[in-house]
């Protein structure tokens, strides 16, 4: 109770974060309604296509991806059971991904309209998946695709791919990337299939801002509300509550938190 007593008396400023625009592959809602580029990204019972672009992040601070987000057409309507996500090393000598960083298969997935209209598809989809990501200062290659069940036509999710450069690379497609995110065979540039240069259309939002570990509503300063939320995640076994970093959750990450706690962020 000494503990929650002294967090209740103090509001400590924290380092200030801000939900930004990590990264926005496409030049905006009219380019995305121009295009009539759209390919298939899906993961069926006979499909493990892919699509894969590159990004950066260059801010010195810590970068947290939150969100990922990538604009889509329907060629038949699609049974959508979850998206795929993966970051890959940005292979210097290829141009292409290298090796697998992290991901996700069969994550949740929102798709929802838009509010947008292609010439030449009609509805253009938001897709948006959930994630908690922080990326060092580098070059990397976001893979994603959506998993739908088959179904009669071409049920697929296509996400748009408008003519535009952006990034050090071109566009990157896969038709053999299993749910671990392991590709079995090359990347093929998509410029062996479209001879212009053309770009996934996706979007990563996040936060972009100094490290304050124990700031964990972040709201910008440390209160109660903090001891809380770091209580209900070791309550509930999440690693985010593995303040020592030793893979387990126990006292001493209750002593790890209360000790950043007490030295605030700067």
């Amino acid at each position: 109770m000494r503990t929650l007593a002294l967090a209740a008396a103090l509001t400590i400023p924290a380092a200030a974060l801000a939900q930004d625009e990590i990264w926005i592959n496409h030049q905006g809602d009219a380019a995305l309604e121009a295009t009539g580029f759209a390919s298939s990204a899906v993961r069926m019972p006979d499909s493990l296509r892919i699509a894969a672009d590159d990004f950066a992040i260059d801010t010195p601070t810590v970068t947290t991806i939150t969100e990922i987000v990538f604009y889509s057409v329907w060629i038949d309507p699609p049974v959508i059971l979850g998206g795929d996500w993966y970051i890959y090393e940005y292979d210097e000598t290829t141009g292409a991904p290298g090796a697998l960083i992290v991901g996700e298969a069969d994550a949740a997935i929102e798709v929802e309209p838009s509010g947008l209209t292609s010439g030449t598809f009609g509805t253009i989809y938001r897709n948006s998946m959930t994630v908690n990501l922080p990326l060092d200062v580098g070059r990397y290659f976001l893979g994603f695709r959506t998993n739908c069940a088959a179904g009669a036509g071409k049920p697929v999710n296509a996400p748009l791919h408008p003519e535009w450069t952006n990034g050090n690379a071109t566009a990157q497609w896969n038709f053999s990337v299993i749910t671990t995110g392991d590709a079995i065979e090359p990347w093929q540039p998509m410029t062996d299939f479209h001879p212009t240069e053309k770009e996934w259309a996706f979007e990563l939002h996040g936060t972009i801002g100094l490290d304050c570990g124990p700031d964990l509503d972040q709201d910008g300063a440390l209160t109660i509300f903090d001891f809380l939320l770091f209580q209900n995640y070791f309550d509930a076994g999440d690693p985010i509550a593995d303040f020592d970093g030793d893979g387990s959750l126990t006292i001493f990450d209750f002593l790890a938190f209360q000790n950043a706690f007490d030295r605030g962020c700067e």
